[in-house]
């Protein structure tokens, strides 16, 4: 999972616009653990995000 991340966030640049969002969730493993990907769907360039909580 962290080279799909990995590869997406390579793509970006500091001054895309993004116009085609995706959101995904991934499990984490076998359980309910999931964390979602935010992505720009035509470039599959991976959107950081931060927890705010």
């Amino acid at each position: 999972m962290h080279n799909f991340v990995e590869r997406g966030m390579s793509k970006r640049s500091a001054d895309d616009r993004y116009y085609y969002l995706s959101i995904d969730e991934k499990s984490v493993s076998r359980g309910h653990d999931y964390f979602s990907i935010l992505s720009e769907e035509s470039t599959g360039v991976v959107i950081p995000l931060t927890n705010t909580v």
